[in-house]
């Protein structure tokens, strides 16, 4: 199992799900969600629904330990599993794009991020899996 992100923001229970979450054990993909909560940025609410929303996140962050956090900031941008000796799974949230954004902030260097997200360098015999908000998750061979 790999969970791909979008641990504990605007839930009820954050800690708890990243409690549940560690002693699961499963690597983890870092989501924009996860992002925020580790590099916080406000920004203004544009109205009142999403003013709701930024509390929440807010009180989500406040419910959270620094171990909780440190945790969250141990989640990589793309996680690539072996299947077989010819085959692997490219994890991620989003797009490999977004992922490839983010990393940033989940690894000191980008360097062999970006060799290893480059669109050029996916074999044929890659399996992808990913995760967004606005679509459900799909499998798709490269």
């Amino acid at each position: 199992m790999v969970c791909l992100g979008d641990v504990a923001l605007t839930g009820p229970r954050p800690q708890a799900v990243v409690e549940r979450s560690r002693t699961l054990g499963w690597p983890v993909v870092m989501g924009n969600c996860d992002a925020w909560l580790t590099h916080p940025q406000e920004s203004e609410a544009p109205h009142e629904d999403a003013q709701r929303v930024a509390e929440i996140d807010r009180w989500c962050l406040a419910s959270l330990s620094e171990a909780d956090l440190n945790y969250l900031r141990s989640f990589q941008s793309t996680i690539r599993l072996p299947l077989d000796e010819t085959q692997s799974l490219l994890c991620f949230h989003g797009s490999p794009r977004t992922a490839l954004r983010r990393s940033r902030w989940t690894t000191s260097s980008i360097t062999s991020e970006r060799r290893s997200l480059a669109w050029e360098n996916w074999s044929s015999s890659t399996m992808v899996i990913a995760q967004t908000s606005s679509t459900p998750t799909f499998l798709t061979r490269w």
